[in-house]
């Protein structure tokens, strides 16, 4: 019987507890103006899942996997470094602070198209600053390509809006890019003051000017904003 006296008191004294705890969150929370609740912060990686290594690499670099917090079709896949074939060597991992694998394209589809990997990020608590002109966004990445062939490796960024329109056209956003890297992953960076009622990006994940498999790599992504 006194376990069990001793169970229900501490069962009372933590109810008393919590009941303060949750008067004082209330008060904490009424003070703070309504966009301050859940605000982006400032000079943080807001990509999740940066360096494709949340989630396996695929078992084989032709055929596509799900990848955590991207969407993407069928054939964008994840590679180990060190993956045969002249893909980048776990010594450019390595180099590079790169983890155990990278994003790729991946193999082509019937058409000769190559697939996307999209992220999309919104920006919380800060409308006002971001109309007025005060918020930047800087874009990172360690792009790569497969020897000296024309596959080309692009990051696009793209601004929409609260009802998910694209902000201020397809020149308003930020691109990096990088061709004819011979295997090795190449640092990228853009930065530029966000538009008038942008409130999300999206990030695209693209290759172009391919020949045969889609040679294009990601490694690294980052995308931070900053006081401006």
């Amino acid at each position: 019987m006194s376990a069990l006296r001793g169970s229900v008191g501490r069962r009372v004294s933590w109810s008393i507890v919590s009941g303060v705890i949750a008067a004082a969150a209330l008060v904490v929370v009424s003070v703070l103006p309504a966009d301050a609740v859940g605000t982006t912060p400032f000079s943080t990686n807001l990509v999740k899942n940066p360096g494709a290594e949340a989630g396996p690499a695929s078992n084989d670099p032709d055929v596509g996997i799900a990848i955590p917090n991207w969407e993407t079709l069928d054939n964008f896949t994840v590679v180990a470094y060190g993956t045969g074939g002249g893909f980048p060597s776990t010594t450019e991992g390595s180099h590079i602070h790169g983890g155990n694998q990278f994003f790729s394209a991946g193999e082509p589809e019937g058409d000769g198209g190559c697939d996307d990997a999209i992220q999309f990020i919104k920006i919380k608590g800060h409308n006002s600053d971001i109309d007025a002109g005060h918020v930047q966004i800087i874009l990172k990445a360690r792009l790569g390509t497969f020897d000296s062939q024309t596959d080309t490796a692009v990051v696009t960024l793209q601004f929409r809006d609260a009802n998910n329109e694209q902000v201020g056209g397809s020149s308003a956003g930020l691109k990096l890019k990088a061709t004819q890297t011979g295997q090795t992953m190449l640092q990228k960076s853009a930065s530029k003051i966000m538009p008038r009622h942008a409130r999300e990006v999206r990030i695209i994940l693209a290759a172009t000017n391919t020949t045969g498999y889609c040679d294009a790599y990601f490694d690294n992504m980052s995308v931070e904003i900053v006081s401006a």
